[in-house]
């Protein structure tokens, strides 16, 4: 921008609540104020034409200027760019236009308050025209001199470019003074146009770039993650798949056996029915535990659907129910009455719940306690799960949803399920908190909004 004009001071891009996150420009202190409750921001918020151009103010940086400011929804939120002025720097160039010896201009807002300098020039005007009329011509006083002053309003913003020339040398060059007011419009409004133009076409480019990559690199980590918890519950599926295999290889054994007429053992019908039975029970048995599998380790995103917190928990705690067992872990479930059901991706929220019962059984050496609770209030369903491990320090839950931290051994973890599991319970609109002592154990706390 500084290259286009030196009139341009600074730029920064706010999110939608009007905190300033990239900045450009003096002073550095500027970066992350909280911009929400200026002037200028709700009124670009609530502009039709999506951009606006301010009066001179001090603002944060206790100094006169005037921003340019544009929004733009992306993603479903309105984000803001905006550029602020040096009007010294800009009346330099507005009162530059001057190739008439003793013309002055300035440019004024809508209430005729100067917004840049006219040599001394006069306060408020006392006259503005309408804004909806042509430009404006008419004489006034100053200093004990009389003068011709033209008025012209900008079609972009609240703004008139006013040209004023010592009487008796307006009428001389009528046709002069109109070719000056006209370029001095065209010039301005062309130059503000073309940069912001330009400036707000890359930036919001690389945004809508910046945000796509955000949402591909969490869904590759979230396919991650999900893989990583099938990792860690393949000896628990192994242990129960192995259970129907048994029965299966122990019936048909028995069925071959007593076909060997050496034998002598022959089955009857019924007996032989029983022993099918079995068979079928079997294999029924482990291809559910297989689907089970399957679903949960499928990629594709759902949409959201409506979902039973507590039908959801059973299910999950189905499928570690042997992991559990095997590693002599007790499970509470304290499922509330009238749970109101929540929007969620299945899937995600699947996912979520395994990565914390995963982290429970992690912290507990040798045995202990897992207990699943469910409670509601007037807005939020809460998920409570909590675990009689070694618990952690104030320091480690500082840290514990940052990505690839962990708390486990090395080879243990990959230090991104919480992390995962803190942006999905995020973009559901809830959020997960942690409490924690050493040596007493660990609660992580989930809050959804009601469907």
């Amino acid at each position: 921008l500084v290259s286009e004009s030196p009139a341009f001071t600074d730029v920064g891009v706010f999110d939608p609540s009007g905190k300033m996150v990239a900045y450009a420009g003096p002073p550095p202190s500027l970066a992350g104020k909280d911009y929400s409750e200026e002037a200028w921001f709700r009124r670009v918020h609530s502009d039709a034409r999506g951009h606006i151009i301010s009066d001179v103010f001090l603002g944060f940086r206790e100094e006169p200027h005037f921003v340019v400011a544009v929004a733009r929804p992306i993603g479903g939120q309105t984000w803001v760019l905006r550029a602020s002025v040096d009007p010294d720097k800009f009346a330099s160039f507005v009162g530059g236009v001057q190739p008439t010896k003793g013309v002055e201009a300035c440019v004024v807002n809508e209430a005729g308050q100067r917004q840049t300098g006219m040599g001394g020039g006069p306060g408020p005007l006392a006259r503005m025209p309408s804004r909806d009329g042509p430009a404006s011509i008419f004489e006034m006083e100053h200093e004990g001199r009389s003068y011709v002053a033209a008025v012209s309003w900008l079609s972009e913003t609240d703004w008139a470019v006013v040209v004023r020339v010592p009487r008796d040398q307006a009428y001389a060059s009528v046709q002069r003074t109109r070719l000056i007011l006209t370029a001095i419009m065209l010039v301005t409004l062309g130059l503000i146009v073309v940069i912001v133009v330009r400036s707000t076409r890359k930036l919001v480019h690389q945004l809508e770039q910046g945000d796509q990559t955000r949402h591909e690199l969490r869904g590759q980590l979230f396919n991650a993650a999900k893989l990583a918890s099938v990792g860690e519950m393949a000896a628990g599926v192994a242990h129960e798949i192995n259970n129907p295999l048994a029965i299966i290889y122990e019936e048909a054994g028995a069925l071959k056996d007593s076909l060997d007429p050496s034998l002598g053992d022959r089955v009857g019908d019924e007996e032989l029915r029983e022993r099918l039975d079995q068979i079928c029970e079997a294999t029924m048995r482990g291809r559910a535990i297989t689907r089970k599998l399957l679903v949960f380790s499928r990629q594709h995103d759902e949409a959201p659907v409506r979902l039973d917190v507590n039908e959801l928990l059973d299910r999950v705690l189905e499928m570690k129910a042997t992991e559990f067992s095997v590693s002599n872990i007790a499970v509470t479930r304290e499922l509330g009455e009238g749970i109101s059901p929540i929007l969620a991706s299945r899937n995600q929220m699947e996912q979520v719940l395994f990565n914390l019962l995963n982290n429970a059984k992690d912290a507990i050496a040798g045995g202990g306690r897992i207990t699943v609770r469910t409670r509601r209030d007037d807005r939020f369903v809460h998920i409570d799960v909590q675990d009689t491990g070694c618990g952690m320090t104030a320091e480690q839950m500082e840290k514990v949803f940052f990505p690839f931290f962990t708390t486990k051994a090395v080879g243990k973890g990959t230090g991104l399920g919480l992390s995962i599991s803190y942006g999905i319970v995020k973009s559901h609109g809830g959020r997960i908190e942690v409490s924690s002592e050493v040596g007493e154990g660990t609660t992580f706390t989930i809050s959804l909004p009601f469907a």
